[in-house]
């Protein structure tokens, strides 16, 4: 693994490696969980916050972590 590009930081690629805050709201409904809007709240205090340009407009959540948190 020698030949990579890096475009994380490009604005097109922004929400590339993790959740938007619709795709979150989406994978909450599919679980049926009861107070999906605390859920949702509970989410956002804490996967919500990466951003890897400093031009992108919203913050993504770590998608791993969402779907543990869903998991359970």
């Amino acid at each position: 693994f020698n030949i990579t590009t890096k475009i994380t930081n490009n604005p097109l690629f922004t929400a590339m490696c993790g959740l938007t805050e619709e795709e979150v709201k989406q994978a909450i409904g599919m679980t049926g969980l009861p107070n999906q809007e605390e859920v949702f709240s509970k989410m956002k205090e804490n996967y919500d916050g990466y951003k890897f340009n400093i031009e992108a407009e919203n913050q993504i959540y770590n998608s791993t972590m969402c779907l543990y948190f869903l998991s359970d």
